[in-house]
């Protein structure tokens, strides 16, 4: 049959397209005379070696993969089902092949007849369509969404205006793709004009006819202008009248012109015409440049020499593919405006080197799929709509790269491009999509039950009150990711932070903590997480919280505050519209106004909401009023308000723009974190063609991700056993799917105001896949009777205590000490960094630190079921029975000094010795090397010289940390009891944290092999390998790892201190098996000798060391006097009070004179050292004391801590057990 619904005129247009054809098909390979601009239809192989024919196409072969590219990743179509249309002269087989290498369905191919005639061009529109429609079997049961159209002009114009009028097709969401020759005629039909044609896109080669930059479009629209003016047409033969002549500027007239144009500059530069010239003119030139467009490269032969790269053999002369559009007016192909995000995949332009474009040019797309459940109207929709450009926008800086050579990032909103139909369900949307768009990463609203291997991240725009109870995993429940606000988790993160600051501080008076909530359950779950904590809360009944009720409750709780008494006002709801009405009654106390009124200083306001709550507060309060009362809440993002925060800066970027309010919307940094833990783990997986299952994977193996600071998961996939779902365990390591649960505590001050203020440096993991409660511990009643008993049995109790103090009263408690020769065990060294400068520097500052830090690593050794083997001056060695309990001890070492009050003179000193350090390593480099060091460096400002970072990283003694597991020899000590430790894992325990810089912990491969067996959760935990270390005394090099606190994780150290050899600046220990712990200092073969190898990192070793040498001879003289016992009571005194080692003798053979003059040529270095140290700090601050310390005190952005924090300044926490979740 004839087709429907096309115009009289396209018919005509089919007949004569229909002779050309078949002309071209017979003879395109067969010219023998000059061919320009051969319109090469059915070509389907790259095999076209005539030199004759001069194409300024790309071979149509080509065009469906500019189709397929932009049809996988635009964010207008995103198919991955397809329909192809075809005349059966036409091959498209390899389209089969590429889909199918995507992971995609192969398409449902419909041809049409060969036209060797016009008879053959008829064909049966509504088989085709029916063809079409029930062709869902390979898609899911739905229909194709895209089509690839390698038919002429009447074919697709009659089948797509049929298909507008069929409501089997849903054609505002398909989208139809016409190869170059498809797309040139007038889209036109008597029935529905152009309408059916909006979503139809048309492959091109060349500059758009209508651009207005283009110098060869300019001309060319003049061109046609003077031509339309002097156009007779009654003198045209009638097959170019068959349409009105087209005034407006085309594609196929552009190609016209551009060929007329390049045939004549040919001919113009030949000096005789003829066909051999012509050609050779072409191939011998190779490029052309024609008004701002490029044409090229034609080569026959390879070209010498080559350094363009250019292809042996080329004829094709364009080297750009791009998509376009129809104009709806007028049904004339025109091109299509793309923004920065599409223009990578709506347009591909080949390098010179290549002649044509191949499937190696495709990057295979990876889809992010956006969508949300409501629709999104007002601000709301403004909000969404920035959350998807930025995606989209982050996409195509990740893209440009090049990360990813093989793929292309592709971020697509899935309602725009697949709309929900009527009565469609959330479940058969999913699998609509996923059968025709394919996306391997969606964000939005969950999707329950799904039925495919679809990374699912689901972000719920409301607040869950808890965990659902978890049961047997299915099939796909590793594939969706939870990133949710639950209630009790928030509730849990304020109530420890308000046990750890207020709790504690306030022992003897504990505050008053009042919990409010317009809800029921909302409140018994915050009441369930402060019992935990053993806070017990007053619980106003009160639920219709309006402006009149809530500022009664406000005022209640306000006079305890201003009574003296810290009182906790806690806010809990799921609606941020409570939010904002108690922060508007705190708002109306008098006192709120005077930062120095009792009510100011004790009232604290406790949120468990997130940011995305707490935006409607910020849009909505009086931030001036509320200045002066902290107002806390919790956030498992970084503090992205915050001025100059990285994430923050990033948005702007992105988005152009620098208003605060829009830069606070917590949805923007959602977008940021979830694309960059898909590229984290899109690069994880390591794979050509990146599969959902692929991106488990890597996350399931990593088990918790970082990205920007932020630490996702940790996540576990493995199926619980049916005791831990009996128990609903909230501490498992199976089928755990919530990204979030690590979080801070932040004060809504800084948000209101825009500032970073009031930093609370407070990090919480929870340790579990959900909340664990506790019960509230009530003190027991003791009745009369009772007590009569307890005090009768108080003598037994008396006695055995004296008993107990007089047979065991100074023996070492050697439960936790390993005691097993046949078991493993950790050893770990401690050692202060810089111990002998803080003695020489700042005497007083290191006296009381000393003790203070003694204090703190016995407490933390007890807290970590540690063994206190000995201390060496101010070295700890420590064994433990798990590498879990070593780790725990040697982080928290960092987190409790840096959370410590230390006097500030440490901080000092620490600052001066790497401003030292640094000047003096600048100055021993040559001049090319200083220079290059400047250069990279520029614009870089070290921790240790940035008033404002140093604070948030260094508090006080720097204590390096190292670790090693392993066998050791054992041995009791008959007299004290306790055990002591010996071997090659002392030995290494003690080069490793030698090597290490202060506030570093660093462990053997094998200690965090034993870690990783004993499933320790490192999700809190930066973790860095350093790889093979050469180690003093070990015959080779030891893998090493840097452990650090999440929450210290920026701190910057120096490289590690291999060329330093252990000696009295750096006490750590060596042990035998003969005579235990030794002092490191190497074996010289004389006092001098050994002088002198301590001296040679001093500037002026050679002065100090013709000095020192003298006051050695001299203090040896000085004690010849006196009897040797006598001598060696003097120096051993002074060796302690100095602490240096004293020296361990190879063996018995040693005289002791010769030890004493060892131990005293030390002792000479170290005073010396600490003498010449002192100088130079007096003479750097002589005169200068007073403006110092002024500055110190009153800086706007002091370097160090001062004074003790005020009530609002929290310390870091101590590092928590994440395994057993218990407190340490």
């Amino acid at each position: 049959m004839q087709p429907k619904g096309d115009s009289d005129l396209s018919c005509q247009t089919g007949q004569l397209l229909a002779k050309v054809f078949a002309t071209i098909v017979n003879d395109e390979y067969n010219a023998s005379i000059p061919v320009v601009a051969p319109r090469l239809f059915a070509m389907s192989e790259f095999t076209n070696k005539n030199r004759f024919s001069l194409s300024l196409r790309q071979p149509p072969a080509v065009e469906y993969l500019t189709m397929l590219s932009y049809a996988m990743g635009s964010a207008e179509s995103r198919c991955t089902a397809f329909t192809v249309l075809t005349r059966s002269f036409i091959d498209t087989s390899q389209i089969s092949v590429v889909l199918q290498a995507q992971g995609y369905p192969a398409p449902l191919i419909i041809s049409l007849p060969y036209p060797a005639t016009i008879a053959n061009l008829t064909f049966s529109v509504s088989d085709v369509l029916n063809q079409w429609a029930a062709s869902t079997a390979g898609y899911g049961g739905f229909i194709p969404p895209c089509a690839l159209m390698f038919i002429m002009p009447d074919d697709a114009i009659a089948i797509l205006g049929a298909m507008y009028a069929d409501s089997r097709f849903n054609m505002a969401s398909m989208t139809f793709f016409a190869s170059a020759l498809t797309s040139s005629s007038v889209w036109n039909t008597s029935a529905f004009g152009t309408a059916p044609f909006a979503r139809v896109r048309f492959v091109t080669n060349f500059a758009s006819p209508q651009s207005t930059t283009i110098p060869l479009s300019v001309r060319y629209r003049a061109a046609l202008n003077s031509y339309l003016t002097t156009l007779n047409v009654s003198a045209l033969p009638s097959q170019l009248t068959y349409t009105p002549m087209l005034a407006t500027p085309t594609y196929p007239g552009l190609e016209g012109y551009m060929a007329v144009r390049w045939a004549a500059e040919i001919l113009s530069r030949m000096p005789s015409i003829t066909q051999t010239g012509f050609l050779d003119a072409v191939y011998s030139r190779n490029l052309f440049f024609m008004d701002g467009v490029t044409l090229g490269p034609m080569t026959t032969q390879c070209v010498e020499p080559n350094t363009l790269k250019m292809p042996c053999f080329c004829n094709f002369g364009s080297s750009t593919l791009e998509i376009g559009s129809f104009n709806l007016t007028n049904g004339v192909a025109t091109s299509k405006t793309y923004d920065s995000v599409e223009l990578a995949v709506g347009r591909q332009i080949l390098p010179v080197s290549q002649c044509y474009l191949t499937s190696s040019n495709m990057r295979s797309p990876l889809l992010i799929g956006m969508w949300t459940e409501w629709n999104p109207t007002g601000t709301a929709a403004i909000i969404y709509a920035a959350f998807v450009t930025l995606i989209r926008q982050l996409s195509t800086v990740y893209n440009s790269g090049g990360q990813l050579p093989n793929n292309l990032i592709s971020a697509v909103q899935m309602n725009s491009v697949m709309p929900y139909q009527a009565g469609e369900s959330k479940l058969t949307y999913f699998n609509r999509m996923y059968a025709t768009r394919r996306p391997i990463y969606i964000i939005g609203e969950e999707f329950t039950n799904v039925s495919a291997a679809v990374m699912n991240i689901a972000v719920s725009s409301t607040v869950v009150l808890e965990d659902d109870p978890f049961t047997t995993a299915g099939s796909f429940d590793r594939y969706t990711w939870a990133l949710t606000n639950i209630f009790a988790d928030m509730a849990h993160v304020m109530s420890n932070y308000i046990a750890d600051t207020y709790g504690v501080t306030y022992g003897s008076r504990p505050p008053r903590v009042v919990v409010i909530s317009d809800e029921a359950a909302v409140q018994q779950l915050a009441v369930k997480s402060l019992h935990t904590f053993q806070i017990e809360p007053e619980t106003p009944s009160q639920r219709d919280l309006s402006f009149v009720t809530m500022l009664a409750l406000v005022r209640d709780a306000a006079a305890t505050a201003a009574a003296g008494q810290r009182t906790i006002f806690m806010v809990g709801s799921r609606n941020s519209t409570v939010f904002v009405i108690a922060l508007m009654a705190v708002a109306m106390i008098p006192d709120a106004q005077d930062a120095n009124s009792l009510f100011a200083k004790n009232f604290v306001v406790v949120i468990p909401a997130s940011p995305e709550f707490m935006l409607s507060a910020l849009l909505s309060v009086n931030a001036t009023a509320l200045r002066n009362v902290p107002i806390l809440f919790t956030s498992a993002y970084m503090p992205f308000w915050e001025p100059g925060n990285a994430f923050q800066v990033r948005a702007a970027t992105l988005l152009q723009t620098t208003s605060p309010v829009i830069l606070s919307v917590s949805s923007l940094y959602i977008a940021i974190v979830m694309f960059d833990l898909f590229t984290t783990l899109v690069e994880a997986a390591n794979v050509a063609l990146p599969t959902a299952t692929n991106i488990a994977d890597a996350m399931y193996k990593l088990h918790s991700v970082t990205v920007g600071g932020m630490i996702l998961g940790p996540v576990y996939d493995d199926v619980c056993s049916p005791h831990v779902i009996a128990q609903q365990a909230g501490v498992r390591t199976c089928q755990c799917y919530k990204l979030l649960q690590n979080f801070g505590v932040y004060d809504f001050r800084d948000w209101m105001q825009f500032t970073a203020n009031h930093q609370i440096n407070y990090q919480w993991s929870m340790g579990g896949c959900s909340v664990v409660y506790q019960p509230l511990i009530v003190p027991t009643k003791l009745n009369a009777a009772l007590i009569a008993g307890c005090a009768a049995a108080g003598g037994v109790v008396l006695i055995a205590s004296v008993f107990y103090l007089a047979c065991c009263f100074g023996r070492r408690n050697n439960r936790f000490a390993p005691k097993d020769p046949n078991e493993p065990f950790a050893m770990v060294f401690t050692d202060i960094q810089s111990s002998t400068s803080l003695w020489a520097r700042t005497p007083e500052a290191m006296s009381e630190g000393l003790d203070q830090h003694h204090n703190m690593l016995r407490d933390l050794v007890s807290r970590h079921s540690g063994y206190e083997v000995k201390t060496i001056g101010d070295c700890f060695m420590v064994a433990f029975k798990s590498a879990s309990d070593a780790t725990r001890f040697g982080l928290a070492i960092q987190t409790e000094l840096f959370a410590a009050e230390w006097d500030p003179d440490i901080d000092d000193v620490y600052i001066a010795l790497a401003s030292e350090a640094y000047e003096e390593k600048m100055l021993s480099e040559d001049s090319k090397k200083r220079d290059e060091r400047r250069k990279a460096e520029a614009g870089k400002v070290h921790q240790w010289d940035d008033p404002n970072n140093y604070p948030l990283y260094w508090n006080g003694i720097r204590v390096r940390v190292g670790m090693h597991w392993g066998m050791g020899s054992i041995k009791l000590d008959p007299v004290s009891q306790g055990y002591d430790y010996y071997g090659t894992l002392v030995n290494t325990a003690a080069r490793v944290e030698g090597v290490g810089n202060g506030g570093q912990v660093l462990a053997t491969h094998d200690f965090y092999v034993q870690l990783e067996s004993e499933g320790m959760n490192l999700s809190h935990v930066d973790v860095k390998p350093l790889g093979p270390q050469p180690l003093r005394g070990l015959d080779q090099p030891v893998p090493l790892y840097q452990l650090c606190p999440m929450e210290l994780r920026s701190r910057e150290f120096a490289e590690l201190r291999l060329d330093i050899e252990i000696d009295v600046d750096d006490t750590t220990t060596d042990t035998n098996t003969d005579s235990g712990t030794v002092s490191t200092v190497p074996y010289d073969d004389t006092p001098m000798a050994m002088m002198a190898r301590l001296l040679k990192r001093q500037k002026n070793a050679g002065q100090m060391f013709d000095y020192l040498s003298r006051v050695a001879q001299f203090m040896e003289t000085l004690l010849r006097t006196s009897p040797i016992s006598y001598r060696k009571d003097t120096i051993k005194h002074y060796l302690k009070k100095w602490h240096v080692l004293a020296r361990k003798p190879k063996d018995n053979r040693e005289p002791p004179e010769t030890t004493m003059a060892y131990d005293l040529a030390a002792l000479v270095v170290r005073v010396g050292l600490a003498a010449e140290e002192a100088v130079q700090q007096a003479s750097s601050s002589h005169g200068s004391t007073a403006n110092r310390d002024a500055t110190s005190d009153h800086s706007n952005v002091p370097r160090r801590r001062r004074s003790n924090p005020s009530p609002n300044f929290i310390r870091v926490k101590a590092f928590n057990d994440h395994d057993s979740g218990r407190p340490l």
